[in-house]
């Protein structure tokens, strides 16, 4: 589960299907994917450090290492954490 978790994070993509009509829109599409996965990268908790933990048992990725530590229960779903698993995204 844990890897399935980790493998969905990484792959996170859009798939931009352009035809000649919608070329003039790219950059707003690129700012737009750019401000989403930036998000998606941020821990939800300080704001600040990047996600760099998998939460035990719910396999939910929302912290930072740091605020990992401080959590008896995820932010997202409820369960309470058992343990941790650092991950490294590139």
């Amino acid at each position: 589960m844990i890897l399935a978790v980790c493998h969905y994070y990484l792959t996170t993509v859009t798939t931009l299907m352009l035809s000649v009509g919608d070329v003039a829109q790219l950059p707003w599409h690129i700012e737009m994917e750019n401000k989403r996965l930036k998000a998606a990268k941020t821990c939800k908790i300080c704001l600040e450090a990047d996600v760099g933990v998998v939460l035990i048992p719910c396999g939910h990725i929302v912290c930072c290492r740091g605020c990992a530590d401080l959590l008896s229960r995820c932010s997202l779903c409820g369960d309470y954490v058992t343990d941790t698993v650092k991950i490294y995204m590139n």
